[in-house]
């Protein structure tokens, strides 16, 4: 892979863009490969939110109710 990724039409930032040959494996991959980790990090993401609006709210037992759904 000789470009610089302008070619691709990808955007590479930070140490990737100035050390591209480290992570040149990681960069393939991600170009080449449908997955990503988007259900994860909204996931991730939630809880974060959940958390942050209960900050100083209530203990346990309410964070745990909001975070697992409902037992059936």
């Amino acid at each position: 892979m000789d470009c610089d990724g302008d070619e691709l039409g990808v955007f590479f930032s930070g140490a990737v863009r100035q050390n591209p040959a480290r992570d040149l494996g990681a960069v393939e991959l991600a170009i080449e490969t449908p997955w990503n980790n988007g259900p994860i990090e909204g996931q991730i993401n939630r809880l974060k939110v959940i958390k942050r609006q209960m900050y100083g709210r209530a203990g346990f037992e309410l964070l745990k109710a909001r975070v697992l759904p409902l037992s059936v």
